[in-house]
């Protein structure tokens, strides 16, 4: 049976779907934590341009039709198991 020619967009709605992958990891700073006292003498400061950490992190995402609905990190190391995914669906997912 073709649930969406029975079911029309309302079958859409009830899809979740999942990914994940392997992303850097960084902490930029705000505008404020980048701010420093001069004296109005002294020559302005370099600033760089924030690169990626080599640390990596596993990004988990799951979306529906309106978008992100759940998202999540595991730090480099962590062992990801059926239990941890069952854990994060039951815990964070699911709605209350």
């Amino acid at each position: 049976m073709d649930c969406h020619a029975h079911e029309g967009d309302v079958f859409l709605h009830q899809i979740v779907t999942g990914d994940e992958s392997w992303v850097y990891h960084f902490e930029s700073e705000s505008k404020r934590q980048s701010m420093q006292w001069k004296d109005p003498s002294s020559l302005a400061s370099k600033k760089f341009k924030t690169q990626a950490s080599t640390r990596k992190v596993m990004l988990t995402i799951y979306w529906d039709v309106n978008g992100p609905i759940l998202v999540h990190f595991y730090e480099k190391g962590q062992t990801v198991t059926s239990a941890r995914y069952t854990d994060m669906l039951v815990n964070e997912l699911k709605p209350k």
